[in-house]
């Protein structure tokens, strides 16, 4: 099993706040990793980390078997990157900016670059002064993407992108991620957008991991089941159930094993049971954190 990223114990702190606190995770090749928490919840920190643009507190971070903060440069021409935030050069041409970036990766792939120009219809002709924010957001990505990096972090690289721009991001994801066994790490705000790409996601909040798993676990494994009163849910039911929305009040409980739950409590026509899909799943998870 290969490990691009692994991370052990990493904390990262800004004044007397953990903005990062104590998360340990390893990302294996080919996956599709989403991370997804509130503002503020540490999402962006954690990326700047890995990318050895900010330094831990403590921890310990691998990415791409190096120690990024030793690695900069070198990590820098072999992942790709799109932050939230992004800044050309207003009055450079498109393609000025596109060959630029062709010489810094040695891996540059001309025909792949071209193929991307035409899917989002980008003027390379034009300045990116006169682009529009979806725009310069879809230069990005071709940035990020054209030299088929093993590695690829993405902060909300849907921002700003009309659908089908967003369909040619998510398709051009799955097609790196299986041709070429291209790892994404992908923190945004867009979970129903993106659960259909990502295989693997984390909840973050307030600095830590607070929830990760498959998305094919969540889909066939977890569900709510509705019960009684809060009495029955808090001292009945512990097996097979989530520890994540125990100190609401609500009438239910998570699972993520939702056959083996039913056969321990026999309770396929007793309880009302109802599927859950991604982003409520993050609803309840965030809550009780709050």
């Amino acid at each position: 099993m290969e490990y691009l990223i692994k991370v052990e114990n990493l904390k990262k702190k800004y004044h007397v706040k953990y903005a990062v606190n104590d998360i340990s995770f390893n990302v294996e090749k080919g996956s599709i990793v989403g991370i997804f928490g509130k503002n503020g919840a540490g999402k962006t920190t954690l990326i700047k980390n890995l990318l050895g643009l900010t330094t831990p507190t403590s921890g310990a971070v691998n990415v791409l078997g190096v120690d990024p903060q030793k690695k900069r440069i070198w990590l820098r021409e072999n992942i790709g990157y799109v932050p939230e935030q992004i800044f050309f050069h207003k009055n450079m041409k498109t393609k000025s900016i596109i060959s630029l970036a062709s010489s810094m990766y040695p891996n540059w792939d001309k025909e792949y670059e071209e193929k991307l120009v035409d899917l989002f219809e980008l003027d390379i002709e034009k300045k990116v002064g006169d682009f529009s924010m979806g725009m310069v957001r879809q230069l990005s990505i071709i940035l990020a993407f054209a030299h088929k990096p093993k590695l690829v972090f993405l902060d909300e690289p849907t921002a700003n992108l009309d659908p089908v721009a967003s369909s040619i991001v998510h398709s051009q994801i799955r097609y790196l991620a299986k041709e070429f066994s291209t790892a994404f790490f992908i923190a945004t705000h867009l979970i129903p957008s993106i659960q259909d790409v990502i295989n693997i996601f984390f909840f973050i909040d307030k600095g830590k991991i607070i929830l990760n798993d498959s998305i094919h676990n969540v889909t066939e494994n977890y569900a709510k089941i509705f019960v009684d009163n809060h009495s029955e849910k808090t001292n009945r039911f512990d097996d097979y159930t989530l520890k994540i929305n125990n100190q609401s009040n609500k009438n239910y409980v998570i699972t993520n094993n939702l056959t083996n739950w039913n056969q321990a409590y026999n309770t396929y026509d007793k309880y009302k049971i109802e599927k859950l899909d991604l982003l409520n799943l993050f609803l309840d998870a965030v809550q009780v954190t709050r």
